[in-house]
């Protein structure tokens, strides 16, 4: 009887949705009082009644089950023959085991489970970390579950997730973190920079893009460029170490984003005029003794130029870089501020690059590229408040003539120690400005 139901719920689990087989899976044991004592025996008995192996969908309704009914170590037992039997694991097999483990204060269980998670590459949902926290309260732990969580696109907290994280050890308040300064009753948070991994990620998925791309030999054109470009960074930074000058600012406009930038109207255009007002601006918002400029612009905005324009372009031949045709300029500016010997390296541009789609690549790296390498411009207009459209969402494009520069934030919104303290930002949907969304944090002290 039992056997008879236990495949009638496989078969149905291969038919539905996830959501439908726990439903199925779980109304039916619950009417009819059908539970095993040993869920992996009869998970091992309903393999050797079907003519082919389980699929990672019944698999992972028995594990919930077998956690429901209090059969923890079925539950473990199941998971691995998953992976005896070479099935994928998804976050629906470990998210059961994970609570129950959690739930019981089984530290080493959750820590074997959570590193078993991250071999399988599988994506921990914010609630995982808040229980492998609250399981095992410790820097160490939570600052590689952060990391994992963050290079999984993980960056600020729910409010679900929070109150979970209240339940653990440590002593846990909220407080209200000014956007421009980023002070905390415990320090200042930091802007967290990219290390060699996250420069690495974003080099390979630039590359993957460009292999994707139009142009057969682009992702050549690109290597090349990056190998040029590293060695030299690497001389300038050396010569000037040598002569006890200043290490470089190394600045790389978009130039089409500029020189299009508030043009979306009837008359208007790429703007040659409007790119040689910010590039000259430029060059005075920085220490002169530091700043190396570098200007990108595709190839079709530097040829077959006549008058004022070609007398422009000509001006900027010092420091421009004319991208070939049929290769996206994107890949380039992008490049060249992800050198492993410059930390000073800022791209100009109110291009977020969504449409290379890095931010699912490369999450954690995309994120803080974003917010510690790009700075945002405008063109505002006499007694226009520069800083409002700085922030504003996507800028107002105020289409006037003054280039005003904005600067990184002052500090990453993701989960960081500062001092003995952790602070988690927390998600909030009431604000369209993207810089006031993380204004509330968690702190965590044990």
């Amino acid at each position: 009887m039992l056997l008879r139901h236990l495949r009638t719920l496989a078969r149905r689990a291969s038919t539905t949705t996830p959501q439908k087989q726990l439903q199925l899976q779980n109304n039916r044991l619950r009417l009819k009082r059908e539970r095993p004592a040993s869920y992996a025996d009869a998970c091992t008995q309903l393999e050797q009644q079907r003519s082919r192996p389980l699929d990672e969908a019944t698999y992972s309704v028995l594990i919930r089950n077998a956690v429901e009914a209090g059969d923890v170590e079925g539950g473990q037992e199941i998971l691995e023959r998953m992976t005896r039997n070479n099935v994928r694991r998804k976050r629906r097999a470990y998210a059961p085991l994970l609570a129950a483990l959690s739930h019981n204060q089984q530290k080493d269980a959750v820590e074997a489970l959570w590193s078993r998670m991250m071999r399988d590459e599988v994506k921990p949902d914010q609630m995982d970390l808040a229980r492998l926290f609250v399981a095992a309260p410790s820097h160490d732990i939570l600052q590689r579950m952060a990391d994992d969580a963050a290079r999984c696109g993980a960056f600020e907290i729910n409010m679900e997730t929070a109150k979970a994280l209240e339940s653990g050890k440590w002593k846990a308040r909220y407080e209200r973190v000014d956007t421009d300064e980023g002070v905390t009753s415990h320090g200042q948070l930091r802007r967290l920079a990219l290390d060699a991994d996250d420069k690495a990620a974003l080099r390979k998925a630039l590359l993957d893009r460009a292999e994707a791309g139009a142009r057969p030999d682009g992702v050549r054109l690109l290597r090349e460029f990056g190998d040029r470009w590293d060695e030299h960074v690497r001389e300038d930074s050396e010569k000037r170490r040598r002569e006890g000058r200043k290490q470089a600012i190394r600045v790389c406009v978009d130039g089409a984003n500029v020189a299009w930038y508030g043009q979306n109207h009837s008359r208007g255009g790429f703007s040659h005029a409007q790119l040689d007002h910010a590039m000259s601006r430029l060059a005075k918002l920085f220490d002169e003794e530091a700043y190396e400029p570098t200007l990108f612009l595709p190839r079709k905005h530097t040829k077959r130029l006549h008058g004022h324009r070609k007398r422009l372009v000509e001006s900027w031949s010092p420091f421009l870089i004319d991208v070939p045709r049929g290769v996206d300029d994107d890949w380039f500016w992008m490049r060249a501020t992800l050198s492993e010997q410059s930390e000073h390296a800022f791209a100009v541009t109110n291009d977020a690059a969504r449409d290379h789609h890095l931010a699912h690549v490369a999450p954690r790296a995309f994120r803080r590229w974003l917010r510690r390498h790009v700075l945002r411009f405008e063109f505002a207009r006499d007694g226009d408040d520069a800083e409002a459209l700085l922030r504003a969402k996507g800028g107002q494009r105020s289409a006037g003539q003054h280039f005003v520069l904005g600067e990184p934030p002052a500090f990453s919104t993701e989960c960081q120690r500062v001092g003995d303290a952790w602070l988690l930002p927390l998600q909030t949907t009431h604000s369209e400005d993207w810089n006031l969304r993380s204004r509330t944090w968690l702190s965590l002290v044990p």
